[in-house]
């Protein structure tokens, strides 16, 4: 009985601990004003109904924003994702330098999540999913990566806005947000390490 309560207790503390700790990271290193900006990608939500979910993150790279766009700009493009490769780059590494031969981006570049539907080069990128099956639910994401002068250097925000529908989208809508901040910090702190370090 006592070892039923303690699993209990175990599991219970679990749960809200992960329940905190994604809450926070939806939010990781973005300041008020980041939070608060309107994303590029929200006119394309106009018309759907569902359960949504946003997750604003960003990270200061001390390097200009001209030597961070190059590596957001081949980012899922062929030089993997800098997040956990076992995971979203099928166990290969993500490039350690700037590809030479991956293009420019174009609206319309397709990529794992999606295809390019906003473009300001040197400045913003946005990639569109929609009508994409997950977890039993039908879903629409933006993922809006934009790079900025900073005091020390860049400044790279992230934005993800996802809209799900179907019997079961409240599931897409918990699990995603503690799936991607898994995935998101990493690739934003390997983006600094690897600007930095290169």
């Amino acid at each position: 009985m006592r070892q039923n309560a303690t699993r209990a207790v175990l599991a219970a503390s679990a749960v809200v601990g992960g329940v905190l700790w994604t809450r926070r990271a939806m939010r990781w290193g973005a300041t008020p004003d980041e939070i608060a900006c309107p994303s590029t990608g929200e006119p394309w939500f106009a018309g759907l109904t569902g359960a949504r979910v946003r997750m604003v993150r960003a990270i200061s790279i001390a390097a200009p924003p001209e030597s961070v766009w190059p590596w957001l700009a081949q980012n899922g493009r062929g030089a993997g994702w800098y997040s956990w490769e076992r995971l979203d780059n099928g166990g290969r590494a993500s490039a350690r330098h700037v590809v030479q031969w991956i293009p420019e981006p174009a609206v319309g570049d397709a990529a794992g999540i999606g295809f390019l539907r906003h473009l300001e080069p040197g400045r913003e990128l946005v990639w569109w999913a929609p009508s994409d099956p997950l977890l039993g639910a039908l879903t629409w994401s933006a993922w809006q990566y934009t790079v900025t002068g900073d005091v020390d250097g860049a400044r790279v925000v992230m934005r993800v806005d996802m809209l799900a529908a179907g019997g079961l989208r409240w599931v897409a809508i918990l699990a995603t947000p503690l799936i991607d901040s898994i995935m998101a910090l990493r690739q934003l702190h390997n983006l600094k390490s690897l600007v930095e370090r290169y």
